[in-house]
This record gives C-alpha cells, structure tokens and sequence, in this order.
C-alpha cells in the first residue's frame, strides 16, 4: 500500500471516528458512503476468524487485511482524539447550526446510496423499507436510566461498537439510549483510564462476535443488505431534526423559539444544511473516484 493510499484510508477512518461521536451518525454510515464497508467487514472476519498459532502471527501482520485495517483503526482513534472536545463544544454552544450541517451531510449520504441501488426488483423495495420502519423503531425507543458501574460501561461497549459497524445505527445513540453518552465523552476527555478500557474490553468483544454475524449476512444477502442498511439510514434521520421540545420530541422551529424565548436560527440552519449537502455530494464523488485509481 502506497502512501497516498494509506492516507486516503486513515482520512476516512478519521471521518469514520467523528461520526460515531454524534449521536444519530454511524461510523457504518461513513464507510458505507465512503465504499470500504464491505472491506471492512470482511477483513475483520478474516482477521478474526483465521485459527492460526503465535509461530504465524507474523503473516497475520503481513497481510493486507491486517495492513488495511491498521490504517482505518489509526485514523479513527485519531478522528476521535481529534474531534471529541470539538464536536462536544458544537453542540453544547452551536446545537440546532451543528445537527443542521450534520443532517445535510446525511442527506447527501442517503442520494448517493440510493444512486448505487441499480435495481429496484420487489426484495430491494420490501428491503428497504424493512430498514426504514427497523430505523424508525431504534429511534423511537426512550431513553434508559442507568448508572455509570462497570458492568453497564462494558455493556454500552458491547452494544455500542456492535452498532457502530451498522449502518444507520449510531453507536453514540446507543450510549444514549443507555445514559452512558456524556458520560463516556467526559471520561474520555478527562483520560479516565478505568472507564476507557472497560468501555473498550466490551467493544472488542462486541467486534469480534457481530462481525461474524454481519459477514454470514453479507456472504449470503450482499446487495439485499446494503439495501436495507440505506433503509436503516433513512429511517433514522428524523433524529437528526435540529429542533426538539423537553421531551427529545421534534418540533418546528417557531415552536422551539417560543418554549427557550431564544433565536431558532433557521435562515442560517437552511444555509448551512444546503452548504453540507453539496459539500458531502463533492466529497463524495470525490472520494469514490480516487478509490478507483488507487491500486
């Protein structure tokens, strides 16, 4: 692997990183759009499927798969050291401007896959809708109250990684969900080692067991999957809606002006929702067309 390769890789785990700080994005999503989600998958299983003894770890190491994963994993522990005090300085200060930029990013996301989709045939149709009401179920479920101990930080790393190799399904969400998102985030932040490697003993388990899962479904329904994966993706993006009452519920922005007696922004939201879809459409096309020259 050449080193403009290598770098084109690591960028997109870097995006990949950032994704799964928000709350709504998919890390899957980015690799999706991106075309390396079926490397991805099927490297990980090759990697963590091959029975071979300590004497041959060194053709592990040698491989492309592992050389390939190597570069993804850099950049993503790097989009996350990157981004993370970022993206939590966005959306406590700029929150209904940064989940506006955000959803047009995602939109943008939804024209390219669905402009993959060569065939509309009757599985395709039921499959992508299939993944738009599975999204729109994720997304509706409340929010959990638990507590920050052990047992519950490893879990959210199982749960969490699991998600995060789905498209349309938010690992961060799922943190969410279980009352572990700022939490996580902080102690991230602060360093906090305890916290970190439990979160992340769960979700190298969580890799290891749904990336099993995920390569049998693959192997077996490749392009029925990414159908339903683009519908998961659809389905969730009414999570992304900027503007929310109390409850987490979507409101308009009128409504949200008179509740906080604040500014709702919507000039400036529109402005900046349109500037991301074409900017994700560009970087897109882009991407997709250096992948092919690359060897």
């Amino acid at each position: 692997m050449n080193l403009k390769h290598f770098i084109i890789i690591a960028l997109k785990g870097m995006a990949m990183g950032a994704a799964d700080l928000v709350p709504g994005i998919s890390g899957g999503t980015v690799a999706l759009i991106t075309g390396i989600y079926e490397n991805l998958i099927k490297s990980l299983n090759k990697i963590i499927s091959e029975n071979r003894k300590l004497s041959d770890l060194l053709a592990i190491l040698k491989s492309s798969e592992f050389t390939f994963l190597l570069n993804l994993f850099i950049g993503i522990i790097s989009g996350i050291l990157v981004f993370s005090r970022l993206i939590e300085y966005l959306f406590n200060n700029y929150e209904i401007l940064t989940w506006s930029f955000i959803s047009g990013l995602i939109i943008s996301a939804i024209i390219l896959l669905i402009r993959r989709i060569k065939s509309w045939d009757f599985t395709n149709i039921l499959c992508i809708i299939l993944g738009i009401i599975f999204g729109q179920i994720i997304i509706s479920v409340q929010n959990l109250d638990t507590t920050h101990n052990i047992p519950i930080i490893f879990l959210s790393g199982f749960l969490a990684i699991s998600a995060m190799l789905l498209p349309g399904i938010s690992g961060s969400y799922i943190l969410v969900l279980l009352g572990q998102y700022a939490y996580i985030i902080t102690s991230l932040n602060d360093l906090n080692i305890t916290v970190i490697t439990t979160f992340i003993s769960g979700a190298i388990l969580g890799l290891i067991v749904f990336t099993k899962i995920i390569h049998a479904i693959m192997r077996r329904w490749n392009k029925n999957t990414i159908v339903l994966m683009t519908g998961l993706i659809i389905g969730s993006i009414t999570k992304l809606w900027p503007w929310k009452n109390h409850n987490n519920e979507n409101i308009s922005p009128m409504s949200w002006e008179n509740i906080n007696n604040t500014e709702h922004e919507i000039y400036l939201s529109i402005f900046l929702f349109i500037s991301a879809l074409l900017l994700g459409l560009l970087i897109s096309n882009i991407s997709m067309n250096i992948s092919k020259k690359a060897p």
